[in-house]
């Protein structure tokens, strides 16, 4: 027995061995008391270390310049979304080579720990919590530049989440007062709990859901919105410098004349200038038509000067007065202060003036003796072939345009009809709306049906029909609210089924939303969280995550693949996704053949940038091969080739790929980064202006106006002229200031039958305008000056 103990715990023999029975059995005692205690002794020991606070990286020392992030680390590609938004502007400000960003969290797990250590030299990530004193000493929090508290999207309990982050508010306020503080909560019941602790001018509380909501009522109401909004919160920061990029600038980009005007507007950022005295007393209006003449800035609105200033957009007549800003659209702060300190040149007689359009009101401006208010000033340049006009003096044909729906023309085969009839009367509350025309259709997630409507409704003057498409009927509570909001129907289906589209008419719908499903991860076990170990750091949660994308994906695809060559619908798609990373799924070529394309007439000419692929498909269509969607070689799809060939060129240009994506530049798709990693940017960097001009754009409820932003089809009289005489009758005769155009892509360059549309963002001023161009305007902001 003695022999077998040894052995078997590996004690052994040794040279000195007990020779007596009960020596024997002593030492047998103390080695079965050894192997049971040393190893609980180990396991207690390894638990006590793990219970060290893990620091990742250097702590602040110093003056050092950091931002401190308290979160928690529980999904890598939205924090890593985030850390490169923030060395994004980082860079663009020009910040100190040793900013460091400084994230207050929960244990990092190992894919955490990997990214920390590519990026060592700029992030630290420290396990701890607001909540402690001594972890807010060790980071040094009262010298930070700013705090930003982010609550988790992925928590399986928002309501806890955000009431966590009040805890942590109040123990960074009462450590210290100094640093602007910005807040995010999810939702926004906590943004009025959270407020009253903050200095309303220096800190910044806002909601997931309130950005969210926001953003899809207007790509509700206002077709591309959502990518007119999204790349104003993303500047750009191109690889290669601009004057570089400049010197080899082409008509194209990437063979593509709408990728070129899409890119170029994705450079503009919004930008505050102080107002020169040259502008003072002048009417915002004049102000603004002068400043695009003349270096194709637009000044969108202004921020009042005194101690509570705010944002006005567009205030039209108002005279612009001492110590105010302006807010400017403009390539980079450089080009609008410079286009500011130009010498004011009054509006010309008889120069740029649409011909035959009947002008109303007087222009006025400090230093013009002449008043411009009568139409036979321009009679010489009046040409008959440009005789058509619209007759402005009625002021109810402007306002129709505002709130202009496409119209939608009925089929004539009678085998549709016959086939809607029966849809009606099979499919539960068909019937109930058989005569809607230009409503808006919303499905996927019911728990934000509710706070999403509500949120559309203070945006519009006149509420727009709503249709509930949904599996399953609403709980009798939900739906009563949802009748509280007027104009609710309901109908039985599922937004990626055809019979269920044409059942709730999205034929000739307005829109059709795609809110994100309401999907929550399981939360992690006891023993998972005490060894740090959660459902995303084994990656299941993250796989849930995306597939709960997929119901957004099949409805975006699902409505084109019904109304391409089946009904020409005026129906605008707009899709909430949970994870950016699920945009790559979204192709037009997924549905249709590259070789239709291929058919086409290629361009005789190619870019320096983005030509080798387009080369290759030249090529082809040369030699008579069409049946090619397929590189000989290797037999990868070309359209998947130029989509790499596409994001090459664009991350050249400061883009991201998903900015380069046909859908989100056609204002289809809502990604959550410009939600949650861009919004918290624009605060660090810009002081939150973004926040106000987003509050401002949505408006102030349906009994002043509704939403600024509008957006209205090009009056036939102005086909074929240039952007900016539009922009001059539009800003000087009827105060609106247009800041964009939504417009159609080139037949040879569309390679989704023509449906998806693109945005150029404060086009050049010579730009000729089509009959297909829609106008994205701010409408004029009423005040006292109206008076």
């Amino acid at each position: 027995m003695y022999f077998v103990t040894t052995t078997l715990t590996t004690v052994g023999l040794g040279d000195i061995t007990p020779a007596t029975v009960l020596g024997r059995v002593t030492v047998v005692g103390m080695i079965a008391v050894g192997a049971m205690i040393i190893p609980v002794q180990t396991g207690q020991l390894a638990k006590l270390l793990s219970q060290v606070p893990k620091v990742l990286g250097t702590l602040p020392k110093g003056s050092s310049p950091t931002a401190i992030v308290v979160t928690r680390l529980s999904d890598l590609p939205t924090f890593a979304e985030f850390f490169t938004a923030v060395f994004h502007e980082a860079n663009r400000m020009h910040l100190p080579a040793n900013f460091r960003l400084v994230v207050l969290s929960n244990r990092p797990t190992f894919d955490f720990q990997a990214f920390q250590v590519a990026n060592e030299r700029s992030l630290s990530l420290i396990e701890g919590s607001a909540l402690s004193d001594s972890d807010l000493s060790r980071i040094q929090a009262g010298r930070a530049s700013a705090h930003l508290l982010l609550a988790d999207r992925f928590t399986s309990d928002p309501a806890n989440e955000d009431m966590s982050m009040m805890f942590q508010v109040w123990a960074m306020k009462s450590f210290t007062k100094r640093v602007p503080t910005y807040v995010q909560v999810l939702e926004h019941e906590m943004v009025e709990r959270i407020s009253p602790f903050l200095d309303k001018d220096k800190d910044l509380c806002v909601s997931v859901e309130d950005n969210r909501y926001s953003i899809l009522a207007l790509a509700a109401l206002i077709p591309g919105a959502s990518s007119l909004v999204g790349n104003l919160l993303r500047s750009t920061l191109p690889r290669v410098p601009k004057s570089e990029l400049q010197r080899r600038r082409r008509h194209t980009l990437a063979n593509r004349r709408w990728l070129r005007h899409y890119v170029d507007g994705c450079m503009m950022e919004l930008r505050t200038v102080p107002i020169p005295d040259n502008l003072i007393g002048m009417p915002f209006r004049i102000a603004a038509e002068w400043l695009f003449r003349t270096s194709n800035v637009t000044m969108i609105g202004i921020e009042t000067a005194g101690p509570e200033a705010t944002v006005l957009l567009n205030p039209g007549r108002k005279q612009l007065q001492e110590k105010e800003v302006a807010i400017v659209l403009a390539e980079n702060f450089a080009s609008a202060e410079a286009a500011m300190k130009q010498t004011f040149i009054p509006l010309a007689t008889g120069n740029d003036i649409i011909p035959g359009l009947p002008l109303v009101g007087e222009i006025t401006a400090p230093g013009l003796s002449k008043t411009m208010n009568s139409p036979h000033h321009f009679t010489g340049f009046f040409r008959k072939d440009r005789a058509k006009v619209i007759d402005r003096s009625d002021e109810h044909i402007l306002e129709s345009l505002l709130h202009d729906v496409t119209p939608w023309a009925e089929p004539l085969d009678p085998t549709w009809h016959a086939e809607q009839a029966e849809i009606e009367r099979s499919v539960p509350g068909a019937a109930a709306v058989k005569n809607l025309i230009g409503h808006i259709i919303v499905c996927g997630g019911k728990e934000s049906f509710s706070e999403y409507i509500r949120v559309l409704r203070s945006c519009e003057v006149n509420s727009t029909p709503v249709v509930i498409l949904h599996p399953m009927p609403l709980p009798e509570g939900d739906w009563r609210v949802l009748c509280d909001l007027g104009k609710v129907h309901y109908v039985e289906g599922n937004a990626k089924d055809l019979v269920s589209q044409r059942a709730a008419r999205a034929f000739c719908a307005r829109t059709l939303v795609c809110l994100q499903q309401d999907y929550q991860p399981k939360k992690a076990t006891h023993s998972e969280r005490e060894n740090g170990i959660t459902n995303h750091a084994i990656g299941a949660s993250q796989r849930e995550a995306i597939l709960s994308d997929a119901d957004a994906l099949l409805t975006c695809f699902g409505a084109d693949s019904s109304f391409i060559g089946k009904m020409q619908s005026s129906c605008h798609i707009v899709v909430e996704l949970r994870n950016t990373s699920s945009m790559k799924f979204l192709q037009p070529t997924l549905m249709s053949n590259l070789s239709h394309a291929l058919k086409r007439k290629p361009k005789a000419t190619y870019d320096e940038e983005g030509s080798g692929v387009w080369e290759k498909i030249a090529m082809l269509v040369q030699r008579g091969d069409t049946s090619g969607a397929f590189e000989p070689k290797s037999g990868v799809r070309l359209s998947w080739l130029s989509r790499r060939e596409r994001e090459r060129v664009l991350e050249r240009h400061g883009l991201a790929p998903w900015q380069g994506n046909a859908y989100y530049c056609s204002g289809r798709v809502l990604v959550p980064t410009l939600m949650e990693t861009y919004g918290a940017c624009q605060w660090m960097f810009n002081h939150g202006l973004f926040s106000q001009v987003m509050n401002e754009l949505k408006g102030h409820g349906p009994t002043k106006g509704g939403t600024m932003l509008r957006q209205i089809p090009v009056p036939s009289c102005f086909v074929g002229f240039r952007y900016r005489q539009l922009f001059r009758y539009l800003a000087v005769h009827r105060s609106l200031i247009p800041i964009a155009l939504y417009r159609d892509k080139p037949t040879e360059e569309s390679t989704s039958g023509g449906r998806l549309k693109y945005v150029h963002t404060n086009p050049d001023a010579m730009t000729q305008l089509e009959a297909t161009d829609r106008v994205f305007i701010i409408r004029e902001n009423g005040g006292a000056w109206l008076v």
